[in-house]
């Protein structure tokens, strides 16, 4: 059944019940429900609802920050890949303060990102490729409010897409999975890289979304490549153009916190401004382990600006290639790292970790790890941990040069 056809059901009077009544999901009460609706509603019709209702209530539980997820429509890609709505807000923010009015936003999947422009005040032009994910995008709009405001067309973004001659801003968000798969080569995304850095840059204002794991120098000269975090989670990457970019600044790294009330105040942002960053991680100090270390935030771990840190706490590197800090005195608590105060520094095996994790009364650890090949679950595994010790603390598993260590620490909160 086609998602106009199901979205439509569900929007009659029974349909909007039975969404009613299974939203939030429950497991329990569900069987029950699906069975009354049954008698009213086609089976697929029914189905349909049970599984948006599963969407919306995934969708509410990770977006805290927004409640009308649970009046919009998914799919369960769609939800994987959509923008959270704080970063949306973000970029929408940003680009009505560079002065845009209209916005194409091209591969606008379920339409998140376009419902953060309109309600930013911007007038959309959307184009979705896929029939049944342009549906979506219409019914999520008109459950927002913003019919009049957004246009939706099914269409392919191509080399020849023809951009509203009223815009003055483009966003692309190109589709970076096929079959399942996710696609790490720029240029088979569709549209390939090619075509959407020339789309972007064909108007004032341009922006093109992109996986946080891409090369650093893939915008090239007078961009801005921006890697975003929310709430501690690296969740994407984004390369401004035109006026959108900042001429000075090559590499930005943003971290948006729950609970603000204004896109300035949530935004915590660390750039290149003035640095060459040729070096990356090499143009900070190395030395050994001190009394404090230090992880950055993964967003400015990706844009290569831990040197930044190194910076503002007086701290150094203990290696170039592992985006450790290390300081001597405490550093202020900061959402751009987390904190952790030295306890003991030992050559990591496994052996000689559980011998001192048990010397010390520890049965309960968390367990981090950069420059070491094990994964947590697997040092866990192998430490066998006596959980009837009382203490708790931090390993972190990292190396100085060539020598593997295994650090215990205390996480630092307040």
């Amino acid at each position: 059944m086609e998602a106009r056809a199901w979205i439509d059901s569900l929007m009659t009077p029974a349909g909007a019940r039975l969404m009613a009544e299974l939203t939030p999901y429950d497991p329990a009460a569900t069987l029950a429900v699906a069975d009354r609706a049954r008698r009213e509603l086609p089976a697929e019709i029914v189905s349909a609802a049970l599984t948006q209702a599963r969407l919306r209530t995934r969708a509410a539980e990770r977006w805290t920050d927004d409640p009308a997820a649970t009046t919009l429509w998914f799919t369960t890609d769609a939800l994987e890949q959509a923008t959270r709505p704080a970063v949306a807000r973000y970029r929408a923010a940003h680009l009505v303060a560079r002065g845009a009015t209209v916005i194409a936003d091209l591969g606008c999947g379920v339409g998140l990102d376009t419902i953060a422009f309109a309600r930013a005040g911007l007038r959309v032009h959307a184009m979705e490729r896929e029939p049944d994910i342009a549906a979506l995008a219409q019914a999520n709009v008109a459950a927002s409010g913003f019919s009049t405001q957004c246009s939706i067309a099914q269409a392919e973004v191509t080399a020849d897409t023809v951009v509203a001659a009223d815009c003055d801003a483009i966003f692309l968000d190109p589709a970076r999975r096929r079959d399942g798969r996710r696609l790490r080569e720029v240029e088979q995304w569709s549209p390939p890289w090619h075509h959407a850095s020339a789309l972007a840059s064909s108007r004032r204002l341009g922006a093109v979304k992109v996986a946080p794991g891409i090369d650093r120098e893939l915008g090239g000269a007078g961009t801005t490549t921006e890697w975003i975090s929310h709430n501690g989670d690296l969740v994407e990457a984004c390369v401004w153009f035109g006026d959108a970019a900042d001429p000075a600044v090559s590499h930005r790294a943003t971290l948006l916190t729950a609970g603000a009330s204004t896109v300035d105040a949530e935004a915590l942002t660390v750039t290149s401004a003035g640095t060459d960053l040729a070096g990356g991680l090499a143009a900070a100090e190395r030395g050994p382990i001190s009394e404090y270390l230090l992880e950055p935030d993964s967003a400015i771990i990706r844009a290569g600006l831990v040197a930044q840190i190194c910076t503002a706490v007086n701290g150094w590197l203990l290696d170039e290639r592992i985006a450790y800090i290390s300081c001597s005195t405490i550093p202020d608590a900061s959402p751009l790292y987390s904190r952790f105060a030295v306890r003991d520094t030992l050559p990591f095996s496994i052996k000689s970790l559980r011998a001192e994790l048990r010397r010390r009364g520890i049965g309960r650890v968390e367990i981090k790890k950069r420059g070491i090949a094990m994964t947590p679950e697997e040092v866990r595994a192998q430490l066998r941990l006596d959980t009837s010790l009382p203490h708790f603390a931090t390993v972190l598993l990292t190396r100085v040069g060539s020598q593997p260590v295994a650090v215990i620490a205390d996480r630092l909160t307040v």
